[in-house]
């Protein structure tokens, strides 16, 4: 049987749930079709995946249309949770947006609603308000936030008063572990779940020969694969659950096993001694900021700050927060056979051009180093 973690205290979720962003706004790149994602959704819940995780913004609201088509003759089977996009956090438009992620998931309540991302431009009293709100109200039953430095955590819990903050939903996986250093230990200081996206990277699963190595030999023992294999070591942290991604019967499958298998505490210890990241502080002039495969982004300064492609946060507001503490540290790989550039931004570089708005030139800033 999956194994399940309480929500909130009191409600029983899968450990293991389903990402929902498979439906990319550029149709061209569209992996599945919406057959293809629908079947994939009813077979996750069949295998006991019951957290279901989407966004507003997820296919400009189809992927929440899809759930809402999938689970609307099952509704208290399954735990919905949903996004508020940042440029939406403002009291009015924070309530609007629910009505439409309500009326699009043919529900009358949302089990977790999130904030997706801060808007630095709108006051964290004012979303919380908000949110507060729709839970008197009945429409959100739990309150969380995602990609949230602790500093922002702290007001939000400010700002909440009498009920209280869920969940927080940030990345978490082999590569990354940033979420250990405070994430973690304050979701189990102060019983709230952390839910760790992207917790295969994206495929990469681990970073170096030796962990890779080490994660073979523990995934042959078990009879298990790679995969499997960190997203059982992932959800044996305390509070965490996480949320892959895939309409891939096969793929569904093999996390629902993973979901059920047990690691000894050897196991899991020495995955943990092998897995750790190379975080290092770059000086910020050596690092070449490259185009995306998969999105448009800012390789100037100049045009990080004009941010004409409208990006919320835009670097500009994210630079206003950086003396709290940048959310999580930039992914860089070595550039070899520059002249100028040691390392490529290959992640964060929204954070990277908000970190230089802020401080200058001058001052280096965090990187994961990709080996």
């Amino acid at each position: 049987m999956l194994i399940t973690k309480l929500f909130a205290g009191n409600q029983k979720v899968s450990s293991i749930g389903q990402g929902c962003d498979l439906i990319p706004t550029n149709s061209s790149i569209q992996t599945y079709s919406i057959p293809e994602l629908e079947r994939g959704l009813a077979t996750g819940i069949d295998l006991g995946m019951n957290f279901i995780d989407t966004a507003e913004i997820y296919g400009d609201g189809l992927s929440e249309k899809l759930i809402g088509r999938v689970v609307r003759n099952f509704r208290n089977n399954v735990f919905i949770a949903t996004k508020v996009s940042p440029q939406n956090t403002g009291q009015k438009d924070l309530i609007l947006s629910c009505e439409r992620s309500l009326m699009r998931l043919q529900t009358d309540h949302i089990d977790l609603y999130q904030v997706h991302w801060r808007n630095s431009d709108i006051p964290i009293s004012e979303t919380m308000e908000a949110m507060s709100l729709l839970v008197e109200q009945g429409k959100v039953k739990h309150i969380g936030v995602s990609n949230f430095s602790m500093h922002e955590i702290f007001e939000s819990y400010d700002a909440l008063n009498n009920i209280k903050l869920a969940s927080i939903q940030m990345e978490y996986n082999l590569f990354d572990r940033s979420a250990e250093d405070t994430h973690i230990p304050f979701c189990v200081e102060n019983d709230l779940t952390l839910i760790g996206y992207s917790p295969l990277d994206k495929g990469t699963i681990v970073n170096n020969k030796n962990a890779q190595e080490t994660l073979a030999k523990i995934a042959e023992k078990h009879g298990l694969n790679q995969a499997q294999t960190a997203l059982r070591w992932l959800i044996s942290q305390p509070n965490v659950i996480v949320i892959p991604k895939s309409a891939n019967p096969e793929h569904l499958q093999q996390n629902a096993i993973a979901g059920e298998t047990v690691l000894p505490r050897e196991d899991i210890d020495e995955i943990s001694e092998a897995c750790i990241s190379t975080q290092i502080t770059i000086p910020t002039g050596d690092i070449q900021v490259s185009v995306a495969e998969d999105r448009e982004v800012y390789t100037t300064l100049e045009d990080a700050i004009n941010n004409k492609k409208g990006y919320v946060p835009s670097p500009l507001s994210l630079a206003e927060t950086m003396d709290a503490g940048i959310l999580k540290p930039i992914r860089v790989k070595k550039l070899e056979g520059s002249k100028r550039y040691r390392y490529e931004l290959i992640e964060g570089r929204i954070r990277y051009w908000a970190w230089i708005i802020a401080k200058g030139w001058s001052v280096p800033i965090k990187a994961v180093l990709r080996e």
